[in-house]
């Protein structure tokens, strides 16, 4: 049986796949971020909208692929685990109280949909709006992300509920408590 001998060649090699893997992963991130600044060149408009498109068609896609050939499967599983611990992380895990959840809802609800959709696809309310919109639009998103946080675990629950096959309703405690509601009244 051979020992795998590791010379600083294959050491530099190992490295340097490292480094240019990561490179690509974050580049298939951050791609579409770019999409803004594209819009704020001055170029043609068929430009622009090519070089936006390929931000989100074709960039991310050749850079995953580039990211996974470079990286291969055990160190993407690395860090794939990594990315989602840090992630889980950052979920709530403290109760909430109804003041809390229910301004966390409120403000999801009057930020996230309604606000985006005054500033983006309603102008002519405010033309004022029109010349800040992308930073009133970033701050709306901004506030969203910090109400889920203000709604708690409660709602992160309700969330990951909607996404989980195996998660099943139970109605019956539920239809007790408006019975019981019912019979006060």
């Amino acid at each position: 049986m051979k020992k795998h001998i590791t010379t600083y060649r294959d050491r530099f090699v190992d490295s340097a796949r490292l480094f240019l893997g990561m490179l690509m992963l974050i580049i298939a991130c951050a791609s579409p971020l770019l999409i803004p600044v594209i819009s704020t060149l001055k170029i043609g408009s068929g430009s622009k909208a090519l070089l936006s498109g390929s931000m989100i068609f074709g960039v991310p896609e050749l850079a995953t692929l580039a990211a996974v050939m470079l990286l291969g499967k055990d160190r993407l599983l690395v860090i794939k685990n990594w990315v989602v611990e840090k992630v889980l992380k950052l979920k709530p895990q403290r109760k909430s109280t109804k003041l809390g959840y229910y301004s966390g809802l409120a403000l999801m609800m009057i930020v996230g949909p309604i606000m985006n959709i005054a500033l983006f696809y309603l102008p002519f309310l405010s033309p004022a709006w029109v010349e800040s919109r992308q930073v009133i639009g970033a701050i709306c998103d901004v506030t969203f992300i910090v109400a889920l946080f203000m709604a708690g675990e409660q709602l992160w629950g309700k969330l990951e509920a909607i996404f989980s096959f195996d998660t099943s309703l139970n109605l019956s405690g539920l239809l007790a408590d408006d019975l019981g509601d019912s019979d006060r009244c």
